[in-house]
């Protein structure tokens, strides 16, 4: 359930005037404390132990906490199965998936949730995620994805037809390989990206995070070596509303990525609009016949 919270500000007078920012954002807090949707067994003081234990994890400059570098650590740690130091595309959908997304959210789930993905598929989601991470950017490293090889040919009568090869070449063709094609998520583009969210929609990262740290086992905080005393965390350690400059920067962002789209289509169906034109020109030169130039004169040429 998603919690919305109104602020109403009643009419001011000289008296009520002298009330400070600071005890508007305070009552802001409490407000929020109260709307947290904690569990019903959950009282006032257990919420407030919870606000206490993982504070703002926005600081004043826009930097993450220490303690929300550190979960977001073991959050990394925890998808980073090969302890490879980085995230393959699987292992990222993964979070994704665990954080609440659909495959109508976040298009690359509908590839890495299909165990028969082709290879094509493969690709095709390396590529989409590699975009997706430039166009933030997150910070990443590229990789060359390797399939496992196919399962040998069964002899048939101790020796392997003819026949037999060509079913298994049918059966698995061989998986295109795309150098440097695979994008791998660090562990600082995972913080940049949960700081990216928390930025602009704190409301919706609240219910995500929340959502993905009540789908994992208790996660262990690296600089105690002990897990994390609380699960969950109470929305008035989120901001309170977007940041205004961040928003600012991702409408200017968002306009740049439209207009270059748009140039790139526009480029693109110029370039096939051509291409028609050309091979159109090629069939009417190569049977011949009457033409018009673009004076209005008729002439009879040859075919080719």
């Amino acid at each position: 359930m998603r919690w919305v919270v109104c602020l109403w500000l009643p009419y001011t007078t000289a008296e009520t005037t002298s009330k400070t920012l600071e005890d508007v954002h305070a009552t802001a807090q409490r407000v929020l404390r109260t709307a947290s949707p904690a569990p019903e067994t959950s009282s006032y003081s257990e919420v407030l132990a919870s606000e206490t234990y993982w504070g703002q994890l926005l600081t004043p400059t826009k930097a993450p906490s220490p303690i929300f570098s550190r979960l977001t650590a073991a959050i990394f740690r925890h998808f980073d199965t090969a302890s490879a130091g980085g995230l393959q595309p699987s292992e990222f959908c993964a979070l994704m998936f665990a954080c609440g997304f659909s495959p109508e959210d976040f298009p690359p789930l509908q590839v890495s949730t299909n165990e028969s993905s082709s290879p094509p598929d493969l690709h095709e989601l390396d590529a989409w995620l590699a975009n997706w991470y430039q166009s933030f950017p997150l910070d990443h490293r590229m990789a060359t994805r390797e399939f496992p090889p196919p399962p040998p040919v069964e002899p048939v009568d101790g020796r392997i037809r003819m026949r037999d090869e060509f079913l298994h070449a049918l059966t698995y063709p061989q998986a295109p390989v795309v150098p440097n094609g695979l994008p791998v998520l660090s562990r600082l583009g995972l913080e940049q990206y949960f700081m990216y969210l928390l930025l602009n929609d704190p409301v919706n990262f609240s219910t995500r995070l929340n959502q993905l740290l009540g789908a994992l086992p208790r996660l262990t905080d690296p600089e105690t070596s002990r897990p994390f005393e609380i699960q969950l965390i109470p929305r008035a350690c989120f901001p309170l509303i977007p940041d205004p400059e961040e928003q600012e920067k991702k409408r200017i962002v968002d306009r740049q990525q439209y207009e270059a789209h748009r140039r790139m289509l526009e480029d693109k169906m110029q370039a096939e609009r051509d291409a028609l034109m050309a091979i159109s020109m090629g069939m009417r030169l190569a049977g011949g016949g009457w033409f018009t130039d673009k004076y209005g004169n008729r002439e009879y040429r040859e075919g080719l």
